[in-house]
């Protein structure tokens, strides 16, 4: 999928989706595993505002994954 192409959702409100998650800043972290190094990343975490089920389940299908050693973060490319 193209960057900056637009997905259509039917979706429900609430006031809270979920509890806040930590904050992580992904152009520090990545410095240190090599095949995460030339990922566009940035800061994630803190208020959830969508959660995406199994009703979108083709948005979530993996397209690409960059694993490292064992015990090292994944990176998963997704619609």
């Amino acid at each position: 999928m193209e960057s900056g192409k637009i997905v259509t959702l039917e979706s429900s409100t609430m006031k809270e989706v979920a509890s806040p998650t930590p904050v992580t800043d992904w152009n520090r972290m990545k410095r240190g595993w090599t095949h995460l190094k030339d990922l566009p990343t940035g800061e994630v975490g803190g208020r959830v505002d969508l959660l995406i089920g199994r009703d979108h389940i083709h948005l979530l299908g993996v397209r690409e994954n960059r694993e490292g050693k064992d015990y090292e973060p994944i990176a998963s490319r997704t619609k």
